[in-house]
């Protein structure tokens, strides 16, 4: 297909500069009907475009991406990823879940997601509205419980969190958001 030619030449480019790419997600906000372009999937579709299309493709040329399902928001992760995972031959080629930080808190999604899928990532792909400090106070208040317990990545369009910042400033964190 178009798009999966066009996925296959960026991963052969980056690789040709020396950047390989190890997480992508199978589409944005899957579920979203925007009033701007949109591309949405069933859960059916999303896994058979992995099975059928992209994970082939990427190892018949060598690019070891690693595919993340969903990567939309906590409400219906669960039942998104049952209906993905629930075919075994998909669930070995599918590295984790993509979620967006977006439309209430539901984190007792990402918990359940982690307990029946333990050996699967958790990446948080998405949450920003910019500057806003209400809203990055409200998320700063909730990063070091969602990194302590759910996994060690968090990606924003705002800024970035790795481990040493995120341990080093923890008492700074929580005081900051009372």
């Amino acid at each position: 297909t178009l798009r999966q030619d066009k996925l296959l030449w960026i991963g052969r480019e980056y690789q040709k500069q020396g950047i390989n790419i190890e997480y992508m997600t199978i589409q944005n906000e899957p579920n979203a009907s925007q009033p701007w372009e949109s591309c949405q999937y069933t859960a059916e579709e999303e896994r058979d475009m992995i099975k059928n299309h992209l994970f082939p493709a990427f190892r018949a040329k060598g690019i070891p991406v690693q595919l993340l399902i969903w990567d939309h928001n906590k409400e219906r992760l669960i039942y998104r990823s049952n209906q993905i995972l629930g075919d075994l031959d998909v669930r070995n080629m599918v590295a984790g879940i993509g979620y967006h930080y977006y439309s209430g808190d539901h984190f007792e999604n990402i918990k359940i997601f982690k307990e029946l899928y333990n050996d699967k990532l958790i990446i948080h792909t998405e949450g920003c509205t910019g500057y806003e400090k209400l809203w990055f106070k409200k998320k700063k208040r909730r990063i070091p419980g969602l990194y302590r317990d759910y996994g060690p990545y968090w990606e924003d369009e705002t800024f970035e969190i790795t481990p040493e910042w995120l341990f080093d400033d923890m008492n700074d964190l929580m005081e900051d958001s009372e």
